[in-house]
């Protein structure tokens, strides 16, 4: 997840730069979600967390105010991807509840030329794309709220 500051340093200027936010491992790490990177992995390709497991709840701090976001979501096994840029207008002590589920993209809707800028020649208009759809819902905090476990070996064992 990227932040696109209103406010971008110098010589950037605005929407021009974009921060990650994603934060980093040591963040998570009573989250029981077993993705944990060791300390080696970190130091190779920095420390935030880029892997999160599907139906798992993961708290990300979001900067109050009108901000723009870009959220991008890679399921590399099921070979599906989605990206989106929103603004939000974030009120003082309110989080943003995103929700991802699989979706396809009809692209028989959009012109040919707009297909090939996006997914290059070899992608049939006629397939679509497998991606994801996103929900956006504002919130209130809620004070003394913990998050959430995902034990997903525990979960397992219990859906069999």
């Amino acid at each position: 997840m990227e932040w696109f500051p209103p406010d971008p340093p110098f010589p950037y200027t605005k929407g021009d730069y974009s921060y990650p936010i994603n934060p980093a491992e040591e963040y998570y790490k009573n989250k029981n979600d077993h993705l944990h990177r060791n300390w080696f992995e970190q130091m190779l390709n920095g420390d935030r967390r880029e892997f999160f497991a599907f139906d798992c709840e993961y708290w990300i701090p979001l900067p109050s105010g009108h901000n723009k976001f870009q959220f991008y979501v890679n399921d590399f096994e099921k070979e599906r991807s989605s990206k989106i840029i929103r603004d939000f207008n974030l009120p003082e002590n309110h989080s943003l509840r995103m929700t991802v589920f699989p979706a396809r993209i009809d692209y028989s809707k959009y012109p040919a030329a707009i297909i090939h800028l996006q997914l290059g020649e070899n992608k049939n208009s006629q397939e679509g794309h497998k991606g994801f759809a996103f929900e956006f819902q504002i919130e209130e905090n809620k004070p003394g709220e913990k998050e959430l476990q995902c034990d997903l070996y525990e979960n397992a064992e219990t859906h069999k």
